[in-house]
Formats: C-alpha cells, structure tokens, sequence
C-alpha cells in the first residue's frame, strides 16, 4: 500500500487550540481513507510557523524535503496539504520552485481543498496555471496583512511615545503584570531581580548568582526548573528593570530596534545607580579568570598583576606531594628576556593589601557607598542615563542627514541635541565635584589584611572594586627583587611598592619619594616603625637586594 504523509501548518500557536489543526487531519484522514493510501502516524508539524517568511522550510516541511531528497521518504509517496498556502506563502517564483522540487522528488502532492493532485510526468499548463493562481493570491494577502499589521503596530508605538498609552498585546516583562490598560509589578519577582543586581553589584558572576537562586530554591519565572546563567545576564542588560520599553521591527526576518527606548513606559524596579554600576562591573569583569570560573577567588588579585613583558601574571599552584604553595607567574617566563622570577603569592597578597590600604583612591572606591549620600549617587545617575539617550539621539540624527533627510531640520535638532549634551556634562561634572568633596571629607586609612577578606564573595567583591579603581599593578624587575608600580585609571603613576629578596618586606612610596610604610611578610604584616613621620628613611633599599627567586 502506498504511504502518505500529512503536512499540517499553521502560522500562530493560538490556531492549535482552535478549528485550523482538526480540520487539516480530518481532510487527510477521509482522503486516504477514500484512496487507499497508508496514512502514516508520522505527521510534518509546523505550528505557530510563517510560511510567508519561509520558516517553514528550515522546520518540519524542509526536513521532510531532506528526507525525501535522502531516499527516507520512498519515491512515489503523497504528500497531503490543505491548499498551497501551507506550503509557502512565499513570492509566487520562490513557491512554485520549491513545488516543482517535492514533485520532482517523486512525491505526489494533493491539495485537498480543490482535490488536484500533482506528480511528475503528470503536469499539464491548466493545472500548472491553477496552482500559480492560488500561490499569488497567498502571497498577496500575507503581504496584505503584513503590511496591516505594520501599520498598526507604527500606530501603536506612534501612540505609546506621544500619549503614553500601552501596546495591548506587546510581550511583557516577567515582572510586569496588567491590569486594562495600565502595568503592575509582581513584587516577588521583583525582589528578586533586585537580588540579582545587589548580587551582582557584590561581584558575583552570573554563575554564581544562578547557583545561589537553585540552591535557595527560588522559582524560575517560566517553565524551566533551574536558574541559568544567561538568563541572569539578560535580567541584568535588560534596560525594562528601568522602565524603558525599546520598540522593534523586524528587517530580512530579523528584529532590529526602532528609534529611541520608551522612557517610563514600564513601573522602574531597579534603582539607576545600582543598575549603571552593575553595568560597570560586568563590562570590567575578566571573563577568562581562572578565579572567577573557579568561584574559589584564591587570587585576590586576579587579572590586576602584569609583568613587565605586558603579560598578565598567573596564579599557579607549583606545590608537591599534596601540598599547596601558590606563585604567581609570567607565562613567558623563560621564553623572553623580561626578567621574570616566581612571587610566593602567600607573602604577597597580605603586603599589596598594606599598601592599597593608603592608597585614597582605591580606599575611597572601597568605602564609597558608606561615604556618599544615596541622593548624590542617584542624581548622578539619572544624568548618566539622560546623556546616554542624547547621545543615542544624536548618532540617529546624524544618521537620519547622512541618508539626505531634510537638512535644515534636522541639523537644527541635532544642535538642540548637542546643546542638551554639553549642559547635562556640566550636571554630571558638578555632582562629581559634589561626591568628591564628600569622600575627600570623610577619607580615612583602614588597614587591610587577609582576616579582612575571608569569604568568596568579600574576595571577588574587592577584587571588582579594584578594577574599577586602578590600572592593573606592573612589576618591574630589579635582578631578583621586584617593584609594583600602582596608576590610576587614566595612566597616572601615584605609588610604588618595593619588595626585598623572598618578600620578606617592602617600603612603600609616593611618587615624590616619601615613605608611606613599611610591610612585613608576617602578621601583623605593617612595621610601625617604618610609617611615615616616625623615620625617614629605612636602613637598606630591598629592591637593591639581589638573590634567588626562590
């Protein structure tokens, strides 16, 4: 008996609930029945599938083409279809081409509307002609409705920038409920996003932060039973949390945004500041860090330590017969003239630790959010956020010029908006100037040590703080001593560290060459009597002291 295939398609998954799905089987099921056809249990599904776009061909409909093409499918099977238009929607050239492919395959094809049936070495002009009819007008009404529903989508948007209301049936955010015409926030949800970000602004990754939430056994928002890291990174991009819808429309299949975000379009759930500094965080954060994949962050310093080769130096566990003894390490040591030797990473952290503990711009980023008043963070902010729209206005004008828009107009615009830009800079420059003077005011020394960094994410906490504050340290190579040569982010050198032979101390220094302090290698890693004012000068230089590595 002769196999049949029955191929079911329709555009929205909502046509699966309804008539379209049942009556699409029935006519395959009576028309087998009536022509002695197997019918296979095997059913081409696409649901909820464009075929004006032709998703179907990369679907269930294209697999079955490959199968066919294989020799899977058996030359001279039927392949039944309600009408042309579920197989393409497609311009007329591009449907009846992939027609002619399934007939040429040496499938027969029914449309069980009109009851044709099409096979090779069969085709006749009438028939032929018939099925270019039928796939022009599908063609045209999708293009019909295509078009419709662009327009009342622009009409939509249109109205939600200019009136403020709401797209009726725009995807919502998870956290966003509805009520008529208006938005809510699931407070639950919300929280939790919000523990999200405070994790985030901690230093955690979004690993880290997915594992937390499966571990405390907060539900997922969907389907899903655990947490994934990429879903966390998408809630903490994601400009919604501040309120801003961004429109899109779609460009050759694809989605692509459509002027500037909806500002106070959805309730803002996330404060500005906390949701600008997480942006910070995750733009610096190493994502090759051995630490940070580990979640162990035994490099406190991970990724801030380069040789004097421009290298990053490693943490490496060189330790035997069970025993652990970390150095950090140039991985071109040996292989290039740098000069590199191994530094026990043991008597290293706690002494850097000494120095950045005088060092104002790291203690200040440290204390930071203990020492500025939350109302000058988030009027910071706000005008961050507001010359990042202006400047997204800018490049759209200037956009919209280049592609010979009207001139006069549009160069007057983009002056306002330039005009705009520079007042908001003079904004941001005197509520920085404002924060300055409050740190400044509050600045005091407190000493650091590894006590004070005990758990995982105390560590990768710091290790952030770090980033955000200073260029990464640069060793300098003195025989078999070594120097740290601390800068600020905009290249600025304010501080240098000198370690002697095996660590055993360094003398720290501003760049006028007063002595700051002095470490140790043991608790309580600071020698008092080397602090600046009680001694000038130490009795031997140790970056002078030469000796082994080891």
């Amino acid at each position: 008996m002769t196999k049949a295939y029955s191929y079911l398609r329709f555009s929205t998954s909502r046509q699966a609930q309804g008539d379209s799905y049942r009556r699409q089987i029935e006519l395959a099921e009576n028309y087998a029945a009536d022509h002695g056809l197997d019918l296979q249990d095997l059913r081409i599904e696409d649901m909820g599938v464009s075929a004006f776009r032709g998703d179907n061909r990369d679907g269930a409909l294209g697999s079955f083409i490959q199968a066919a093409r294989d020799e899977v499918i058996e030359v001279g099977s039927y392949l039944l279809v309600e009408s042309h238009d579920r197989l393409s929607r497609q311009p007329v050239e591009v449907a009846m081409q992939q027609f002619l492919e399934i007939i040429n395959l040496g499938v027969t094809v029914v449309t069980l509307l009109d009851m044709r049936v099409f096979r090779a070495g069969e085709l006749d002009t009438f028939s032929l002609m018939g099925s270019l009819i039928n796939m022009s007008r599908a063609n045209e009404e999708s293009e019909t409705k295509s078009r419709r529903g662009a327009a009342a989508w622009q009409q939509r948007r249109t109205q939600a920038r200019e009136t403020g209301s709401t797209v009726s049936n725009a995807r919502l955010p998870s956290w966003v409920t509805r009520d008529g015409s208006s938005f809510g926030v699931d407070e639950e949800r919300a929280g939790i996003i919000n523990q999200m970000f405070e994790m985030a602004k901690g230093g955690a990754g979004y690993a880290q932060i997915a594992k937390h939430l499966n571990t405390t056994c907060v539900q997922t928002f969907g389907k899903g039973e655990q947490w994934r890291p990429a879903s966390i990174g998408n809630f903490l991009k994601s400009r919604s949390v501040l309120g801003e819808w961004q429109p899109h429309r779609r460009v050759d299949g694809k989605r692509v945004p459509e002027g500037d975000p909806i500002v106070n379009y959805y309730p803002q759930i996330v404060a500005p500041a906390l949701f600008l500094d997480v942006q910070r965080q995750v733009a610096l954060r190493n994502k090759h860090s051995g630490s940070n994949r580990s979640g162990t962050y035994k490099n406190l310093f991970s990724g801030m330590v380069v040789c004097s080769c421009g290298n990053r130096m490693v943490h490496h566990n060189k330790g035997t017969s069970g025993v652990d003894r970390y150095y950090l390490v140039c991985p071109l040591s040996g292989v290039t003239e740098c000069g590199a030797g191994y530094i026990l990473y043991g008597d290293f952290e706690p002494q850097v630790l000494v120095a950045l503990s005088h060092m104002s711009k790291v203690m200040v980023r440290v204390r930071e959010r203990d020492v500025i008043g939350k109302v000058k963070q988030e009027q910071l902010a706000e005008i961050t956020l507001k010359i990042e729209k202006s400047d997204r206005k800018a490049v759209n004008l200037a956009g919209a010029i280049a592609e010979g828009g009207k001139l006069a107009s549009l160069v007057a615009l983009l002056a306002s908006v330039e005009a705009e830009r520079e007042a908001l800079r003079v904004e941001q420059l005197a509520v920085e100037e404002d924060i300055e003077k409050i740190t400044l005011a509050e600045q005091k020394v407190q000493l650091l040590s590894p006590d004070t960094l005990e758990t995982t994410e105390a560590r990768q906490a710091f290790n952030m703080q770090l980033k955000q504050s200073i260029n990464p340290m640069s060793i300098q190579w003195g025989g078999n001593a070594f120097a740290i040569v601390y800068a600020s982010l905009d290249g600025e050198l304010f501080m240098e560290q000198e370690f002697s032979y095996k660590l055993a101390s360094s003398i720290v220094r501003d760049m006028d060459g007063h002595i700051v302090c002095c470490t140790k290698a043991e608790a309580p890693y600071i020698d008092n009597a080397w602090i600046e004012g009680m001694r000038s000068e130490p009795d031997s230089e140790p970056f002078e002291t030469v000796g082994d590595s080891e």
